[in-house]
């Protein structure tokens, strides 16, 4: 379960879309390991999705819907093998 300092935490660090404060990797976004396994990763997209979805959400609906869809665009990429291995190889160059 996430602590609700760390789900604050992250709601902040994705709730800066001016490009100042937002996470360095798709990783950081869903707050798992480079090294997670797909059953991880798609753990904590469900549960960041369900704080973060526009019709939970306690934000205003349209920042809900940017961070949410950040989210599920960071979740796509990683969970595709392929994506991820030409993502992973764009984090070391």
């Amino acid at each position: 379960m996430f602590e609700d300092n760390k789900r604050n935490d992250f709601c902040v660090r994705l709730g800066s879309f001016d490009g100042l404060n937002l996470p360095k990797s798709h990783y950081d976004l869903l707050n798992v390991s480079k090294s997670a396994d797909a059953e991880s990763i798609h753990k904590a997209f469900r549960r960041l999705s369900k704080d973060l979805h526009p019709d939970t959400a306690s934000l205003p609906s349209d920042q809900a819907a940017k961070q949410f869809q950040l989210l599920h665009e960071a979740y796509e990429l990683l969970s595709d093998p392929k994506l991820r291995k030409f993502y992973d190889a764009s984090l070391i160059a």
